[in-house]
């Protein structure tokens, strides 16, 4: 499911453009120089019945909330799917290809009105995306065209996430999870390249930089304080020589 402005359609004009996407998912592409509305998309859902987002009104970019979400008197319960799909990692972008790299998580709130707390719902309770509670895939990482919004490629599994993706020059998507994966993806198709297994999670930001000549990649790891909270020691800097 995508939004698009319709002065959009059958034309192949090359725009700058500026790309958000908000904690509780949902991807935005507007002008960068005008702010006029291009497309967005509710990733990482297919449609919007979970989702924070009813409708946008394509030409106006004008969001409306999905009020079926919103409870109406004090002690409903209800579930809203949109608790740290993006959060605070970063997702990476490739002139190269052509697309940006997401990285999601499948989560949601279980929650309850209460009059009585800052946040209007006690308690609330991160739950996996109904459904996938037992055996599905909590974690993905997705290709998605910057200038079509169709998705190029995914990546899913059941390890959590809380890291985030570098693309490279070379065509190359690195991205690593909470049971301490650290993954090289062909930044084309998706395959896993190369894989190893780091001393903790990996919860940082990888960068890649070049000394006289030589290139490396750096990636942060440590715990997050969760039920897979790391040992005392286990924060550190991990780094690859890449050529």
């Amino acid at each position: 499911m995508r939004w698009i402005n319709p002065t959009l359609r059958g034309t192949a004009e090359e725009r700058k453009v500026v790309v958000v996407m908000g904690e509780p998912g949902g991807l935005f592409v507007n002008d960068r120089e005008t702010g006029e509305f291009l497309w967005a998309a509710p990733l990482p859902y297919t449609s919007t019945e979970r989702f924070v987002i009813r409708d946008i009104d394509v030409e106006t970019g004008a969001v409306y909330i999905n009020m079926d979400l919103v409870a109406k008197e004090v002690g409903q319960r209800f579930v809203i799917c949109g608790h740290n799909v993006k959060s605070w990692w970063s997702w990476s972008y490739s002139p190269v290809t052509g697309l940006l790299y997401i990285p999601f998580n499948r989560s949601c709130l279980d929650q309850t009105a209460n009059d009585q707390t800052i946040s209007g719902a006690s308690p609330r309770v991160s739950i996996a995306e109904p459904g996938l509670e037992d055996d599905g895939d909590l974690t993905e990482v997705r290709a998605i065209d910057i200038s079509t919004g169709r998705e190029r490629w995914r990546y899913s599994q059941r390890a959590p996430n809380a890291g985030s993706t570098l693309a490279t020059a070379g065509s190359v998507v690195f991205f690593g999870d909470l049971h301490r994966r650290f993954r090289a993806f062909d930044a084309e198709t998706g395959a896993v390249l190369w894989e190893t297994i780091l001393g903790s999670q990996i919860t940082g930001y990888p960068v890649t930089y070049a000394v006289d000549g030589r290139q490396y990649l750096t990636v942060p790891v440590g715990g997050v304080g969760n039920e897979l909270e790391a040992p005392t020691g286990s924060n550190m800097l991990v780094t690859f020589t890449l050529s």
